[in-house]
């Protein structure tokens, strides 16, 4: 039993009502002697009701919050000492809402133990907020052992917690906490085999050793995080390498995941591009050349769009016409500017894609823009789309390398 609703905010209004009645007559004249006496006792009857029910309404709050909490067995294993704290205090409302449920009055529930009640609550009332105080610490605890808890409300996380061993009803709060992650296709045994986009997009992990809903749940959520970055790293040395073999996209684009087709486009077009302002007293043929080579990959991307394609493989073709049109003006650009070599600010100013080999001895993808160096990040983004690019969005981009070179941040 809990007091709720209507009901409360009606005492609250009477409770308000009649003491506004017995101060006007306290403050009358003809309010003196016995009568005097008798009001003075109305009203600090009154306030008394009226302060122990403000403290037990707080302490029902705290109490229906923690309530919920503690309702999951996880939860009452991993932080037992909370947990006991709280049963205390929750045997000993529960048997005065049961009292007061057979004693409905206002004014006899209050006076059940009237000395007393108003302390109990605020004894009980402290306890509770230490209770709130420990899981604030513990959530904050679980935040810095894994950093994308901090995208979640207490609230979320809390339901995270509570379905560590039922890893498929933690999925709802995925994309939250990584951005291109609806959910994850688990094996009989709770192996995470593949991590899977908003779009339908399926990607297949490199190890399988990940097993859901063992441990901490941060234990596995960090590993996943590790095996996602080490998966599209080797994913987007097999998608250049294979478009080196292939040597033409119109198949290609469709053999990988979305976002690597996007990066290592715009790496073989800052390659050629480069290749082309390399060439000496050859750049501007060999500029024209690179235009020529822009539109008729344009053009072979244009007649796949006749095919009957599913949403991701449309999805990826747009997205890849609207970075190659950006290439392509980028190319006239430089060709009307008679920009002559790969250090002249017309090239450095654009975003540039390079695959190379890292101190690792691994393949590596680099972003640079002016003197901005930084390592592709791997974070899987699904098959998200891309907003048409302007000169504007350029300026951007120049403005957040820039930024992020100086270890600063940017929205």
């Amino acid at each position: 039993y809990v007091l709720s609703g209507a009901s409360v905010e009606e005492v609250s209004g009477q409770l308000e009502d009649s003491l506004l009645v017995v101060s006007t007559i306290a403050a009358s004249k003809y309010c003196a002697g016995g009568l005097k006496t008798q009001v003075d006792r109305w009203e600090s009857d009154l306030r008394s009701t009226q302060e122990t029910l403000d403290k037990w309404l707080e302490f029902q709050r705290n109490w229906m919050y923690l309530e919920n909490i503690f309702s999951s067995s996880e939860i009452r294993q991993q932080w037992k000492h909370d947990a006991r704290k709280f049963e205390g205090v929750d045997r000993t409302f529960r048997e005065l809402m049961r009292r007061v449920h057979d004693l409905p009055s206002v004014h006899g529930s209050l006076m059940l133990n009237s000395r007393n009640l108003g302390a109990q609550f605020d004894r009980d009332n402290k306890l509770l907020e230490s209770v709130l105080a420990s899981i604030e610490q513990k959530l904050e605890d679980r935040r810095r052992s894994f950093p994308r808890f901090y995208f979640l409300s207490n609230d979320d996380l809390l339901d995270v917690l509570a379905k560590t061993k039922s890893p498929e009803l933690i999925m709802p709060h995925m994309l939250k906490m990584f951005d291109g992650i609806k959910s994850l296709t688990l094996s009989s045994s709770n192996d995470i085999t593949h991590i899977n986009s908003m779009e339908g997009e399926k990607v297949e992990l490199a190890s399988k050793t990940i097993k859901a809903g063992r441990g901490q749940v941060e234990g596995w959520l960090v590993q996943l995080e590790k095996e996602m970055f080490s998966t599209l790293r080797k994913l987007a040395k097999a998608t250049v390498e294979d478009y080196e073999q292939r040597g033409e996209r119109t198949a290609w684009i469709f053999q990988h995941p979305v976002q690597l087709v996007l990066i290592a486009s715009q790496t073989f077009w800052t390659r050629g591009v480069e290749a082309a302002l390399e060439s000496g007293a050859d750049v501007p043929e060999r500029m024209k050349e690179q235009q020529e080579i822009n539109y008729q990959q344009l053009e072979d991307l244009a007649g796949l769009t006749g095919r009957k394609l599913s949403k991701v493989q449309r999805g990826v073709l747009s997205t890849l016409i609207t970075i190659d049109v950006h290439g392509r003006d980028l190319v006239d650009e430089m060709v009307d500017n008679r920009v002559a070599g790969p250090t002249e600010f017309g090239w450095t100013k654009q975003l540039r894609c390079n695959w190379e080999q890292d101190t690792d001895g691994h393949g590596n993808m680099f972003i640079r823009q002016n003197n901005s160096r930084f390592v592709y990040g791997y974070e899987y983004l699904g098959a998200q789309g891309r907003l048409v690019i302007t000169p504007l969005t350029d300026r951007v981009y120049m403005t957040i390398t820039g930024a992020l070179k100086l270890y600063l941040g940017a929205a």
